[in-house]
């Protein structure tokens, strides 16, 4: 069975949110509010977000203003 092109497609940008703002809890303990700058797939199938941070966060002692997180470490889509 041939697959559809276009069905296809349209699966595979589900992943892709660049540009879309997040709210998440990076690391399950840190509120954070960003724009995903990167959508990326890692060895494994499962995705993973570059976030630029509105407001830079202190996580254990060092300050970020950009993170690296995870689809279930997002609480919401804007």
């Amino acid at each position: 069975m041939k697959k559809d092109a276009k069905m296809e497609t349209k699966q595979m940008k589900k992943w892709d949110i660049t540009g879309q703002k997040v709210v998440a809890m990076y690391l399950n303990t840190f509120p954070c509010y960003g724009v995903v700058v990167d959508s990326r797939i890692k060895y494994g199938g499962e995705p993973s977000y570059m976030v630029n941070l509105v407001t830079p966060i202190e996580v254990y002692g060092n300050m970020r203003d950009r993170i690296t997180i995870e689809p279930d470490e997002i609480i919401g889509i804007e």
